[in-house]
């Protein structure tokens, strides 16, 4: 999974999914981006927290509708480039 910094937005591309999330924390640590959505009645939210240090990554997904309610942890290693 590859990660890319561009402005304020977290692009993120490779196996697990693909997407553009909005940067909410920045620092020399890391970072932490979301990106949230509605079709229809569903609601879903995805966030990034990336340990810059460690180059590893945790993703969380969560969708919300009236048959289901689906949540989703992923962690991983992951290259950043600025």
């Amino acid at each position: 999974t590859n990660f890319y910094i561009i402005k304020k937005k977290l692009v993120m591309s490779g196996a697990i999914g693909s997407g553009e999330y909005k940067i909410l924390n920045k620092s020399d640590n890391g970072l932490l981006a979301i990106n949230t959505s509605f079709i229809g009645e569903e609601f879903g939210i995805e966030t990034i927290l990336i340990n810059k240090k460690y180059k590893s990554f945790i993703y969380k997904t969560y969708i919300n509708s009236e048959k289901n309610n689906s949540f989703l942890e992923i962690k991983g290693v992951c290259s950043l480039a600025n």
